[in-house]
């Protein structure tokens, strides 16, 4: 079974395209197991959003990237398994990011890095 496969729509409903919720600073976005407050806006790429947050429980900075597109869940499949797989890394000695979670927001995907 697709990790995202909860998020996927029919394909009949392709044509469409629900708003995504606006995300700003001062929002909670929340997975399971953390809530993170949105400090503020890092920037926008093709296939996502980053923003500043701060990790309620434990007040760590972390950045969350939430994705534009769950339509493309290939490719989001791909970055979720490459984060996964490097997570194991201590990211101190190997210069790579620290991978914490996945979670649906308002049913957008999030990665928090």
């Amino acid at each position: 079974m697709s990790i995202l496969s909860s998020q996927a729509s029919d394909a009949s409903d392709a044509s469409v395209t629900p708003m995504a919720p606006a995300v700003e600073a001062g929002h909670i976005l929340s997975s399971s197991t953390s809530s993170y407050s949105v400090l503020e806006f890092i920037g926008e790429g093709c296939f996502g959003r980053v923003v500043r947050c701060q990790k309620l429980e434990t007040k760590e900075v972390v950045a969350v990237k939430i994705l534009k597109d769950i339509h493309d869940i290939e490719g989001t499949e791909k970055e979720l398994s490459m984060l996964e797989h490097i997570s194991v890394l201590n990211p101190d000695h190997t210069n790579v990011v620290k991978f914490f979670e996945w979670f649906d927001h308002m049913g957008q995907t999030c990665l928090a890095v």
